[in-house]
């Protein structure tokens, strides 16, 4: 089996894009930093649902998150930035 960390880290990536709403999240992010806040008014769930979303994309590594006195902020990181809507040719 392969094990190059090439493909670990492109596997963790797909399974945690593998979500609309995940991949919403992504296209947000893509245009600027966002506060949770506002996804949560983006995307119309509830706080815990948008929290376990942002969890899985960032222990893929492709957002980052800081806090700024009580507000979280969340972001795509650099490694990570890409097009969701030109990624995939179906």
């Amino acid at each position: 089996m392969i094990n190059d960390t090439k493909y670990v880290y492109m596997t963790q990536v797909m399974k945690a894009m593998a979500h609309p709403t995940r991949l919403f999240i992504v296209d947000l992010l893509n245009e600027r930093e966002h506060c949770v806040c506002e996804l949560q008014e983006q995307i119309g769930s509830d706080m815990s649902t948008i929290s376990r979303h942002l969890a899985v994309l960032r222990n893929a590594g492709i957002i980052d998150s800081r806090r700024k006195t009580t507000r979280s902020f969340t972001a795509c990181s650099a490694r990570a930035c890409w097009n969701s809507t030109t990624a995939w040719r179906i």
